[in-house]
């Protein structure tokens, strides 16, 4: 069987197997944090999957030290797999462990971008696929939990970002408050200009600041991209 593969301007990923595929929100995602994150020493990518996101950050950041965490072995292989024939290699590291023990180790130096498209959905009913409930489910990751050890692991200046649908986003932002996380920019996604907020991606600081409150739209009518989502995807997407 053809392995299936997306293929970016500067990098390939393939995404075989049970893990949930490339979509348009996460390369969203990833643009618009890269795009105005370019000087990054230590990045730090929870639940990286295919790791899409450390690549798209790799290809902006290109002398930051990258670690991709993944709770799930067959998708850490993935990611392994995807870094070793990216241009960054020496730049990327896979590590199959969770969050929460990652942050309990001794002498891990804090991070100054940190990044996560999390576990959707906090009890909810689930799918029979043990590799679906881990990826969009947060049985295995709460929101407090993902709060609190961004916190702990980002350094003093640093930038967390985190991408969620509207609702969980607001509950997580609740979570973010007793952490001592503060939401400092919020764009909102919507898939037509008229259409129903589809995703949440947020920026935390540990210093609290003016909030900066934007949105962008994806499609312009059906199959055809917005000029503003051209911009963030055209150093990534092959035909823009």
């Amino acid at each position: 069987m053809r392995e299936s593969c997306f293929q970016f301007k500067q990098f390939a990923v393939l995404q075989t197997g049970t893990t949930l595929k490339i979509c348009t929100d996460s390369c969203l995602f990833g643009a618009w944090v890269a795009s105005f994150e370019t000087n990054a020493e230590r990045i730090l990518d929870i639940g990286t999957g295919t790791g899409l996101l450390a690549l798209m950050l790799a290809q902006k950041n290109t002398s930051a030290s990258i670690v991709a965490l993944e709770i799930d072995e067959q998708s850490a292989e993935l990611a392994s797999q995807n870094f070793a024939h990216s241009p960054w290699k020496h730049i990327l590291k896979v590590e199959n462990n969770s969050i929460q023990n990652f942050s309990t180790q001794e002498n891990t130096q804090p991070f100054d971008l940190i990044i996560c498209n999390p576990p959707f959905f906090e009890n909810q009913l689930s799918s029979s696929n043990q590799t679906k409930n881990l990826a969009k489910h947060s049985s295995q990751l709460t929101r407090l939990e993902l709060a609190s050890s961004i916190s702990k692991l980002l350094s003093e200046n640093g930038s967390g970002y985190v991408l969620l649908p509207e609702y969980e986003a607001e509950l997580f932002v609740k979570a973010t408050n007793s952490v001592e996380l503060f939401l400092t920019n919020k764009l909102t996604v919507r898939n037509k200009a008229n259409g129903s907020v589809f995703r949440q991606m947020m920026k935390f600081e540990k210093q609290q600041k003016e909030l900066v409150q934007s949105e962008i739209v994806i499609y312009e009518s059906e199959k055809v991209y917005t000029q503003d989502f051209i911009e963030l995807l055209k150093p990534y997407y092959l035909y823009l």
